[in-house]
């Protein structure tokens, strides 16, 4: 039984955990349609595949949250399952994520995953291409509640007014 961690082992481990941890910022960049937290996940030569807006990363992220905010009511992105290959300073990966929205009068719902490159560059990981693949979909009238049973909760928005980016300040 070996009882030592090579340096290799212990970088390969390090970089799939900020690898998880870029997926997290891009599903809060997505719900909070934050331009900016986008820009900053992506290398200036990446590309996005994402069925609504594919070109480059930073086209993603200047165009995608204009999107969000004139087609949707809200968004939520939860990551799931990943999968990552990490060799040096590239990485490949597969990202599963569980997507649900309000628009139009309906909730919907998609499963699917994200296909990743990655490349660490002057010790940051970024993505390099994303691609989103749809595996399911689903949609039922939406029903919103704002009785008075939830008139007390906090709720979240897009931008900045959310109240994660007052931890942020």
């Amino acid at each position: 039984m070996r009882n030592t961690t090579s340096e290799a082992e212990l970088d390969a481990a390090l970089s799939m955990q900020a690898l998880d941890e870029l997926s997290a910022a891009y599903a809060r960049g997505l719900d909070r349609a934050d331009e900016e937290l986008l820009a900053s996940l992506f290398h200036p030569d990446s590309t996005v595949v994402s069925g609504i807006i594919n070109g480059s990363g930073s086209e993603f992220a200047r165009q995608m949250p204009v999107f969000l905010r004139q087609n949707l009511e809200r968004c939520w992105h939860s990551v799931a399952n990943s999968w990552f290959q990490v060799a040096g300073d590239s990485a490949v990966g597969e990202v599963y994520v569980l997507a649900t929205m309000t628009a139009g009068g309906n909730d919907v719902m998609t499963g699917g995953r994200y296909i990743d490159s990655y490349h660490r560059r002057e010790g940051v990981w970024k993505f390099s291409s994303r691609t989103f693949v749809m595996d399911w979909t689903t949609s039922q009238p939406a029903n919103p509640r704002n009785d008075a049973a939830y008139a007390a909760f906090i709720r979240g928005c897009f931008g900045r007014e959310d109240p994660v980016y007052r931890l942020l300040k």
